[in-house]
C-alpha cells in the first residue's frame, strides 16, 4: 500500500526500491543507549572474557551504573557487568498468555 501510495504521488522521482523491516524479536542492544530504554526487560548478555567466573548472564535491565551494566537476575542477585566486556546484549522477550 505504502509503495502503490509514493507511485501514485510520484514523491520519489527515480528508481528505487521500498524496503521495511522490523527489529527481531530479540533485539540486539546498543549499550548504554538502549540501557534506560529498555529497563525492566529481561535481556542476555555474551560476554568477551569471564566475569565473577562466567560468559553469559540473564536477567531483568536495572540500567547503567557508571561504565556498568546493572543486572537483576533471578533470586533478585543484581550483577554489575563492566559494559567492555559485554560482546552482545539483547532482549528477551517475555510471552505471556
Amino acid at each position: 500500500m505504502v509503495s502503490e501510495a509514493l507511485d501514485q504521488t510520484d514523491l520519489i522521482k527515480q528508481a528505487y526500491s521500498l524496503e521495511v523491516s522490523s527489529p527481531r524479536l530479540q533485539r540486539t542492544l546498543k549499550l548504554p543507549r538502549d540501557a534506560e530504554r529498555f529497563a525492566g526487560q529481561i535481556i542476555s548478555a555474551r560476554l568477551f572474557s569471564l566475569h565473577e567466573g562466567r560468559w553469559q548472564f540473564k536477567g531483568r535491565l536495572a540500567g547503567i551504573d557508571g561504565e556498568r551494566l546493572a543486572l537483576v537476575e533471578e533470586g533478585d542477585v543484581q550483577c554489575l557487568i563492566p559494559l567492555s566486556l559485554i560482546a552482545e546484549a539483547h532482549l528477551d522477550p517475555e510471552i505471556r498468555f
